[in-house]
């Protein structure tokens, strides 16, 4: 089921790839009816790349911030033992 909060987050997202869209067509385009410059499948390809690289790096740094937590707490259940 689908709450309001996601329907938020949603609307937000889409809100933010309408932004990058319009900001990307005046950067690269002359005019909006101007046609896309370059292989759309390629760069695709590449920006799967980085957001595996990127998805890599936020897993580290969850799976380090988890295991410094699980010391933490460990360390806590020590001492309220003593």
């Amino acid at each position: 089921m689908i709450t309001m909060s996601d329907k938020h987050r949603v609307l937000e997202f889409s809100e933010l790839m309408i932004e990058k869209w319009e900001k990307g067509r005046a950067k690269y385009r002359n005019t909006p009816e101007e046609p896309f410059v370059g292989d759309p499948a390629q760069q695709l390809m590449d920006e799967c790349v980085d957001l595996a690289n990127y998805a890599l790096e936020i897993y580290y740094r969850a799976r380090s911030l988890g295991n410094r937590f699980s010391v933490i707490t460990r360390e806590q259940d020590r001492l309220d033992k003593a």
